[in-house]
C-alpha cells in the first residue's frame, strides 16, 4: 500500500528546515567568529592585509645649500636614484642577481647574498648614475626598486673645502660647516605609504607632499668664494715654492669681524674625500702655534697703552746677545741702540723684552685677557683650537721675556686675527664670525646664538700709533718689504718661530713656522690678513716666505671693494716701453695704407720689388689679390713679373729676403 503523500512531503519539508539550519548556523558562527576577530585581533589582521599591498617609505627632501656672501652656491644637492631589493619578493633570485650585476656593474656572488633569505629592504647601490637608473628600470624586476635621494654637490670643488666639510653616504654632517650646522642643513624627514603589485613594484610614485617645504636650512657665509680662490692659490704657489710641509689664510673685515677667506694648502676637495682625507684638517681655525714676533704687536700695544715707552724713546739692544737667568737671548739682526720703532722695524727680541719687563707682567696678562687668547672665540665650528697660556705659577721675568716675542704660548689664527684686527679697528675689539645668516624653506632669517659684544681694549691714540710703527716695517730696511703694495699704505709685522722637533722635545734650528700678519689700507683698514707658512725649507724668515701670499690676498680684497694699488716703477716703464712701440707701430700702418697708387694698367701687375710686405699687400689689396708669401724682409722676386696680366689671382707668389 503506497505511503500517505502527505507524509513525503513533511519528510522533504524537514529536510529543508535541517538545511537551512545548518547553513544558518554555520553562517552564524562565521559572523560570530568574524566579529570576534574585528574585536579582538583588527588591528593585527589590517597590519598583515597591507603588508601585502602597501609599504611605507622615508621620503626625505633635499638637504640646506650653503653660499657665500655674495649668494654664490658653495655646497648643494642633487636628486639620484639608490637600488634597493626586497628579497622575500624576489622569485628568481639567482636571474635577479645575475641582471643586476650586468646593470650596475657589481659581482654576481656579492649580489647573491643580497637578495638571499627573506629579509623585507637591503641596499644595491647608492646614488647611481641617470643612465644606468634607467637601466634598472627598464628591466621591471620583481622586488627591486629605485628610492630618489640626494647627493652633496660641491661646485667649486675644491674652494673652501676644509671650512665646508664632507657629509656621510647618508647625508649626516661630518666635518666643517657641514657638521656644525648639521641640525640646521639636514632635511625635515616624511613618512609616507605607497601601493604596490603583486611584484612588491611601487604603483603609486607621487607622495602628495610638498617636498620643498621640509628642505633643510640655507647657511649663508661671510666668506666671498672668487677672494678664497685667490687665497688657496697664492698658498699652493708658496707651498710649491718654498717646499712647506703646509700654510694656512685668514683674513677679517676688522670693521665688522667677518671673515673673508679661511683658506688651506693642500687644498681639500669634498666631492672626492677618500682621495686626500689627511688635507681636510682646516689649521686656519684648529691649529695652535708659537706665533714668534707677530706677537710683538700686542706688546707694543700694550707697552703704548700702558704709557712706559714713547715710539721715539732709544732702547739699548745689546748688540744683539743678551743674558736673561741662565738663557742667552739673541738677534737676527745685531744692533745697539734702537729707537722703540725700530726696534719693532727691525723686530729685535731684546728691545721687545726689555719693553715688556719695563710694563711688567700684570698689564702684560690683563691684555691678554681683554683679546680673549686662551679661549675659544665661539665661531661655532668643530675643530675650533683654545690655544694655551702658561698657569699663573709659570710666569715671571723669563716667561714674560720670552712671550713678548711670541715663545712659551700656543695661539691659534682666529685669535692673532683678532687681536691685531683690534689695532685696526681703532683698538675695539669684535668677535669674528663666519656665519652672516641662516634662513629657512622659505627665506626668513633664523635666529642665531649672539655673539660676544665688541669692547673697546686700547685708546684711539694707542692704536693709531702703533698702525703707524706697523708701516715701517714693509718699508725699506724692515723685515717685511715683500708685503709692500705700492701706492696702498700696509700695516704689518713678520714672524718666524722656532718648533718643538718632536723627536728631541727641544727647539729645532731646522724646523720653523713663518707668518706676515698686518692690515690695508692703515689709515682706513678694509681687511686684516695674516698667512703662517709650516716648515718652509731654504728660506725661513716670515717677510721673504708669507709676505707675498698675504700681499696677493690683500690685494685681491681691496681690489674688489674698489680700492687698486699703484703700479710699481717697473710696471711704469714696461707701460711706457709698450706705449712707445704701439706708436711706432702705428705710423707704420699709416704710412703703409698712404702709398702712393702705382701707375700701372689695369689688369696688370704691379713691380713690387723693393717694397716691405706691408706695402706689397696694400698694392695687391687694390687689385683683390692674396698672394702666396715666401721668406721675410723685402720683395726680391714676383710672379708674374710687372706689367704682366693677372690670369690667376690664386698664382700670385711674392719672395722675400733680407736686405744684404
Amino acid at each position: 500500500m503506497p505511503a500517505p503523500v502527505h507524509s513525503s512531503w513533511l519528510a522533504s519539508k524537514w529536510r529543508y528546515r535541517m538545511v537551512f539550519g545548518c547553513i544558518s548556523t554555520a553562517f552564524l558562527l562565521a559572523i560570530l567568529k568574524s566579529g570576534s576577530l574585528q574585536l579582538n585581533h583588527g588591528e593585527a589582521l589590517k597590519g598583515l592585509a597591507e603588508k601585502q599591498y602597501k609599504r611605507t617609505f622615508q621620503v626625505a627632501a633635499a638637504r640646506g645649500m650653503v653660499y657665500d656672501r655674495e649668494g654664490r652656491t658653495l655646497a648643494g644637492t642633487v636628486p639620484m636614484d639608490s637600488v634597493y631589493v626586497e628579497p622575500r619578493h624576489i622569485v628568481e633570485k639567482e636571474e635577479t642577481a645575475i641582471k643586476l650585476s650586468e646593470a650596475l656593474s657589481i659581482p654576481t656572488t656579492k649580489l647573491e647574498k643580497r637578495v638571499a633569505g627573506s629579509r623585507s629592504f637591503a641596499w644595491i647601490q647608492r646614488r647611481i648614475p641617470p643612465a644606468t637608473s634607467e637601466t634598472v628600470r627598464q628591466l621591471d624586476l620583481r622586488g627591486v626598486g629605485l628610492l630618489k635621494e640626494h647627493q652633496r654637490f660641491y661646485p667649486n670643488h675644491s674652494v673652501a673645502g676644509q671650512l665646508l666639510g664632507t657629509v656621510s653616504i647618508d647625508g649626516e654632517g661630518q666635518s666643517g660647516i657641514e657638521r656644525a650646522y648639521d641640525s640646521a642643513l639636514k632635511p625635515k624627514a616624511q613618512r609616507t605609504s605607497v601601493l604596490r603589485d603583486a611584484k612588491g613594484n611601487r604603483l603609486m610614485t607621487d607622495t602628495g607632499l610638498e617636498l620643498s617645504a621640509f628642505r633643510g636650512n640655507d647657511v649663508h657665509l661671510t666668506i666671498d668664494a672668487q677672494m678664497q680662490q685667490v687665497a688657496e692659490l697664492a698658498l699652493v704657489e708658496t707651498v710649491r715654492k718654498f717646499k712647506a710641509k703646509s700654510a694656512w689664510a685668514i683674513a677679517m673685515d676688522p670693521n665688522t669681524g667677518e671673515i673673508l677667506v679661511m683658506a688651506n694648502a693642500p687644498t681639500f676637495n669634498p666631492n672626492t674625500p677618500g682621495t686626500a682625507r689627511r688635507h681636510s684638517r682646516n689649521q686656519a681655525l684648529s691649529a695652535a702655534f708659537e706665533p714668534g714676533s707677530t706677537m710683538k704687536t700686542i706688546t707694543f700695544a700694550a707697552a703704548l697703552e700702558a704709557g712706559v715707552v714713547h715710539p721715539e724713546e732709544s732702547i739699548d739692544c745689546e748688540n744683539g746677545k743678551y743674558k736673561l737667568g741662565r738663557h742667552t737671548i739673541r738677534d737676527s739682526h745685531k744692533s745697539n741702540w734702537l729707537t722703540v720703532r725700530d726696534v719693532f722695524k727691525h723686530s729685535s727680541n731684546i728691545g721687545t723684552l726689555k719693553i715688556a719687563l719695563a710694563m711688567g707682567e700684570q698689564r702684560f696678562k690683563d691684555t691678554l685677557k681683554q683679546l680673549h687668547f686662551g679661549e675659544r672665540l665661539g665661531l661655532g665650528l668643530a675643530g675650533e683650537a683654545r690655544g694655551r697660556l702658561p698657569r699663573k705659577d709659570k710666569w715671571g721675568q723669563t716667561r714674560l721675556s720670552t712671550i713678548s716675542f711670541g715663545h712659551g704660548l700656543m695661539v691659534t689664527s682666529v685669535q692673532m686675527l683678532a687681536a691685531v684686527g683690534t689695532v685696526a679697528n681703532d683698538g675695539v675689539w669684535v668677535q669674528p664670525h663666519v656665519i652672516q645668516r641662516v634662513t629657512d624653506a622659505f627665506g626668513e632669517e633664523i635666529p642665531q646664538r649672539d655673539r660676544k659684544p665688541a669692547h673697546r681694549v686700547f685708546k684711539t691714540e694707542t692704536a693709531k700709533t702703533l698702525a703707524q710703527i706697523m708701516q715701517t716695517v714693509v718699508e725699506p730696511g724692515g723685515t717685511g718689504t715683500p708685503a709692500a703694495i705700492p701706492g696702498i699704505a700696509v700695516a704689518g709685522k713678520t714672524g718666524t718661530a722656532e718648533k718643538v722637533d718632536p723627536v728631541t722635545g727641544r727647539y729645532s734650528k731646522d724646523l720653523h713656522l713663518s707668518s706676515f700678519i698686518g692690515f690695508a689700507p692703515a689709515d682706513a683698514p678694509e681687511a686684516v690678513v695674516l698667512v703662517v707658512v709650516d716648515e718652509p725649507q731654504e728660506k725661513k724668515f716670515g717677510g721673504l716666505v708669507a709676505g707675498p701670499a698675504f700681499r696677493k690676498i690683500t690685494e685681491a680684497i681691496l681690489r674688489a671693494r674698489g680700492i687698486f694699488a699703484a703700479p710699481s716703477e717697473k710696471e711704469i716703464a714696461a707701460s711706457k716701453e709698450k706705449q712707445k712701440k704701439n706708436k711706432a707701430k702705428s705710423k707704420m700702418m699709416a704710412a703703409a695704407n698712404t702709398v702712393p697708387p702705382l701707375a700701372v694698367e689695369e689688369g696688370a701687375m704691379p713691380d713690387l720689388r723693393g717694397m716691405t710686405l706691408k706695402e706689397a699687400l696694400v698694392f695687391l689689396k687694390r687689385v683683390g689679390v692674396v698672394p702666396q708669401i715666401e721668406g721675410q724682409g723685402l720683395v726680391q722676386e714676383q710672379m708674374p713679373k710687372a706689367g704682366a696680366p693677372i690670369v690667376n689671382p690664386r698664382a700670385i707668389e711674392l719672395k722675400l729676403a733680407k736686405e744684404q
